[in-house]
């Protein structure tokens, strides 16, 4: 595909509760994004790949447990492989996959903060990327302010 029609790829991140899915459920609406829920994809991580981690409830306590299991657990190497790694190449296939049905996709998700360079590292070869933190219910990128009629505008120059 020519450069200037690749596909579209928004990495929404920021803490839990700073609105991340209300934007990607607005982005989903306005431009036709496809969604991907990282709360749920890391789920599906959990469940398959490090099985012993998961419970019924970890939709519930995804922040908390990607903090204190898997971040922490790492640092004081309690597993025998770099899950952090996993969780990249888990994600970025199925954001692959995704791309592959979809030329506008989003992927939002308190989870893939310690992911977002080598995301973008593997997916930009592939797809026009942008990452947006959002603050206080506020999108921003490289710390300035953005907003849905910003991202049409990014879209459509690529699409």
């Amino acid at each position: 595909m020519p450069e200037n029609h690749k596909p579209f790829v928004v990495l929404l991140t920021g803490a839990s509760g700073a609105g991340k899915s209300k934007f990607a459920n607005d982005l989903r609406k306005e431009l036709d994004f496809k969604r991907i829920s990282g709360d749920r994809l890391y789920v599906r991580f959990i469940k398959e790949q490090i099985p012993f981690l998961y419970f019924p409830m970890l939709l519930e306590f995804i922040g908390d447990h990607y903090d204190k299991m898997v971040i922490e657990g790492m640092r004081k190497k309690v597993f025998r492989t770099n899950v952090k790694a996993q969780w990249l190449e888990f994600s970025a296939d199925e954001i692959e996959d995704v791309l592959r049905h979809s030329s506008r996709v989003i992927a939002e998700g308190y989870t893939f903060k310690d992911i977002t360079e080598g995301l973008k590292k593997r997916l930009e070869k592939s797809a026009k990327l942008i990452i947006i933190e959002m603050i206080d219910y506020k999108p921003m990128v490289n710390g300035n302010l953005t907003d849905i009629e910003s991202i049409r505008k990014m879209v459509e120059s690529v699409t």
